[in-house]
């Protein structure tokens, strides 16, 4: 194990959402599942192209769809407490709790926002702190790949519903 944790990483690129809906696309076709395009397209924005979240995705659907061999968007909202449940157990607490407080601080800032892609300057202005602080801790959750640079000057998170579960770590550590 510090042989893996001493290893250099490499920073890998999310998936591309028509590569994740056509591999759907082809799985479930060849075992006779009936999937509609719109639902297939649904299935690869809900993975964000993160790939533990296109195999859990997929593997619960054809679990609950495994007697009817039906994917729609009714089994998708069947399986979604279940989907974010396991992306919650088995990626987004562990990688937060492998952040900084003020690494956390800086995503309570940025999922106040209502919209994906946040401003660094409402960043800035939410924690009250000079620009070259923000710059800091945005580069080292950009190293860790936890968000990304969507346009000059602003950011989206790269884990699907990260956003909903750093709002619900802060709602969690208030009331501690």
């Amino acid at each position: 194990m510090t042989f893996i944790l001493r290893g250099k990483r490499i920073a890998l690129s999310s998936l591309n959402l028509t590569q994740i809906e056509y591999s759907y696309r082809n799985v479930f076709s060849e075992a006779s599942y009936s999937v509609e395009d719109r639902t297939l397209t649904e299935m690869a924005v809900m993975t964000k192209g993160y790939s533990y979240a296109f195999q859990l995705l997929g593997y619960l659907a054809w679990k609950k769809a495994k007697h009817t061999k039906i994917i729609d968007a009714n089994l998708l909202e069947q399986i979604k407490p279940e989907y974010l449940l396991e992306l919650d157990q088995n990626a987004c607490t562990k990688i937060f709790d492998g952040l900084s407080n003020q690494d956390r601080k800086f995503l309570y800032a940025m999922a106040k926002s209502d919209k994906n892609r946040v401003l660094i300057k409402d960043i800035r202005q939410r924690l009250n702190r000079p620009s070259n602080f923000v710059a800091n801790y945005r580069r080292r959750l950009l190293d860790n790949q936890v968000i990304k640079v969507t346009n000059y000057g602003e950011v989206a998170f790269t884990l699907p519903f990260f956003r909903e579960y750093v709002l619900k770590r802060q709602v969690f550590e208030e009331l501690e």
